[in-house]
Order: structure tokens, then sequence, then C-alpha cells
């Protein structure tokens, strides 16, 4: 009998899902080809996801690969740069990514429950009260740190960097937090992460 990852509908649903986000017009060049940036996001989250548990269920799986699919679709600029916009834009990326995931799920022969458990996870509505939920944030907020926390750090004013640092820790587990330490950060990263947490 076949793992839950490795059934045929997991098989196809994460080949399509991929597939849309190969899409995104952000390309960057490895020694493997070219890859659009959210299939390289999601392909970070869900190798924090084996990090975080050694065996994340077929949902998880499904929401991690797809958390970000054709993100590029909705940028930020086509909604108000206030903090009402800010989280506007986030309500309605949420949905779109919710629907866009629905479709393919149905698509490629999941039932309504997995179908609800995906997109309740990818909206984040039994964040934090549900295991999965903190496990996918987890993997999010790990991707942060690892792979966007410099670049913020360089384009975003001091206090505010040190604001998201401590709001994004808050939302993490305390296996998260060991995990998040082990990270291999430049010098300026380190420090200011390290001035962010002995701010809390």
């Amino acid at each position: 009998m076949n793992k839950p990852q490795e059934s045929v509908c997991f098989q196809k649903a994460i080949a399509l899902i991929d597939e849309e986000n190969q899409l995104d017009p952000r390309q960057e060049i490895l020694e493997q080809g070219s890859f659009g940036f959210e299939y390289l996001y999601s392909d970070h989250v869900t190798r924090w996801m084996y990090r975080i548990t050694d065996n994340p269920g077929e949902s998880l799986l499904l929401a991690a690969r797809a958390i970000h699919i054709r993100r590029w679709e909705k940028p930020r600029n086509t909604f108000p740069m206030d903090r009402k916009g800010y989280r506007q834009w986030r309500r309605t990326l949420a949905l779109f990514h919710a629907d866009i995931t629905k479709d393919i799920l149905r698509q490629t022969g999941y039932g309504e429950q997995t179908i609800t458990e995906v997109t309740d996870l990818i909206t984040k509505k039994h964040f934090p009260k549900h295991p999965d939920s903190q496990i996918l944030e987890d993997a999010l907020t790990l991707v942060f740190l690892e792979t966007q926390l410099s670049d913020f750090i360089q384009k975003t004013d001091h206090d505010k960097v040190i604001g998201v640092i401590q709001k994004t820790w808050k939302k993490m587990s305390d296996q998260a937090h060991t995990l998040a330490m082990d990270i291999a950060y430049d010098p300026n990263t380190k420090t200011i992460l390290t001035e962010a947490l002995n701010k809390e």
C-alpha cells in the first residue's frame, strides 16, 4: 500500500501545483536549470517541514506546496500601501491561493474532506490551535528567516525590522526557535536578530 504522500492523487496534484508555480516570471537560475521563485519557495517550505516533523500528512504537504501558488498575479502594490491595505492584500491572497488549490484538488480526485483540510491550512483558519497549522507556520517563518531576512534588513527601516522579527518569533513554536538559531546567518543579520530577541 502506498504511503499517503505517494498516492496517485497526491502525485498529480503536486505536479499541477509545481507547474503553476514554475510559471512565475521571476526566475532563478541554478545548476539544475531555471526555476520560478514561488516554485523554489514551496520547495523550501517543504524542506523545513521535514525538519520539523518526520511524517507530515498529505494535507499538510499539499498546503506547503500551494501556500503561495501564483502569488505574483496579485502584487502588493495593487492594494493601498498602508497597514489596512496590507491586511486586505493578505486576506485576498489567502483566498486566492485556496481557490486555485481547491480546483486542482478536485481535478485530481480529492474528496471534500481533504480539500477542506488543505484550504483551511492555507487560509490559517485554525492557527494556532490545530497542530498542522503550527507546523506550517513554523516552516513559513523558518523560510523567511533563512532566505529573506537578510534582504529585508537591507531594504527596511531598522525599527520596523526589529518589530517584524519579534512578531515572527512569537508565532513560532519552541522547536522552530531552536531550528532558527541553527541557521547560518550572515554577521549583520545575526546581530540584528539577536538585538530583536534581546528586546522582547
